[in-house]
């Protein structure tokens, strides 16, 4: 199993803070990373700069990008609590949360580069996305 895509942790550290909140970045990993079915060679795996392990830094933009969206608060040095929007999301919509839904919280879009509501609604199809538009809407594996 490769290591999942950022956006692919958003439901699962939902999920764990919704059951353990508040919970520490390390305990959140750990949760994780046992919900998520990884591996020992999932867990080794480093970025390209071998500085930190490719989970652990997918586990970090998600928990930057929940946080920017509403949906998780920190509360402390290291430690991070699920918001009653993060609650809702999680329990009525967790087969939705992506980063198109993420859109939809304007302290996100600003976050994330202002799209307009719109844009988010009509996401292009991935053989018609600029490559900015692939990115964005995660529909390609690269970085820009």
């Amino acid at each position: 199993m490769a290591v999942p895509k950022f956006f692919e942790f958003f439901v699962p550290i939902l999920k764990a803070l919704e059951q353990s909140s508040p919970s520490t970045v390390k305990q959140l990993r750990q949760i994780v990373a046992e919900d998520m079915g990884l591996t020992e060679e999932d867990k080794a795996e480093m970025v390209p700069s071998n500085k930190q392990q490719t989970y652990v830094n997918r586990i970090h933009w998600a928990i930057q990008y929940l946080k920017n969206a509403g949906l998780i608060e920190h509360l402390a040095h290291g430690t991070y609590g699920i918001t009653e929007e993060g609650k809702r999301a999680y329990l009525q919509d967790a087969e939705l949360i992506s980063l198109q839904y993420l859109e939809r919280y304007e302290s996100f879009r600003a976050f994330h580069g202002g799209h307009s509501p719109a844009t988010v609604q009509n996401p292009p199809q991935p053989e018609e996305a600029t490559p900015i538009e692939a990115h964005r809407f995660g529909l390609c594996d690269h970085p820009l």
